[in-house]
């Protein structure tokens, strides 16, 4: 699902499915199961209501893959720790009054979430500022990860 319609014309021009549709209210017109796999990256148009849309991705794919950004980035946390101002960066490209992420979070508080809609995750890939995967991913991650890619399945009844 991608607002701009001219985004849309690559992936489908390559035989994948993709609809120009608003994100936060789009999803709800496709039936359950209706893909293999969604997909979403918090860096093009972040969700004003992402519960509802993990929500949605899951009633309509069993996978998804997203990447979001981490607020709680040890270089997020100093810049306004020092300099008492919201961060700008690759990551956070916008200054506060301008950005469309309105919802800004940390790791454990976006695998919460995760959890509260029903999925599992997968696989967890921690990148740095140049999207590179970390070293030693398990230590301090929530200070080291600029951005996390998941990979998510949708949780089995039990």
């Amino acid at each position: 699902v991608e607002p701009d319609s001219h985004a849309v014309l690559p992936p489908v021009a390559r035989g994948a499915a993709a609809l120009s549709r608003d994100q936060d209210t789009g999803l709800d017109a496709s039936a359950p199961d209706s893909y293999d796999v969604g997909v979403m990256s918090g860096t093009q148009h972040p969700p004003r209501r992402p519960k509802h849309v993990l929500s949605e991705m899951a009633r309509i794919a069993p996978a998804a893959i997203l990447s979001v950004p981490n607020f709680a980035y040890c270089r997020h946390r100093a810049e306004l720790m020092l300099t008492g101002r919201m961060p700008v960066s690759d990551e956070l490209p916008y200054p506060w009054y301008q950005t469309p992420n309105i919802h800004l979070s940390t790791l454990p508080d976006t695998e919460a979430l995760f959890d509260d809609v029903g999925l599992d995750v997968s696989t967890r890939i921690l990148l740095d500022e140049q999207h590179v995967p970390l070293r030693a991913p398990r230590m301090a991650s929530n200070l080291r990860a600029a951005r996390a890619v998941y990979t998510l399945t949708r949780r089995q009844p039990r």
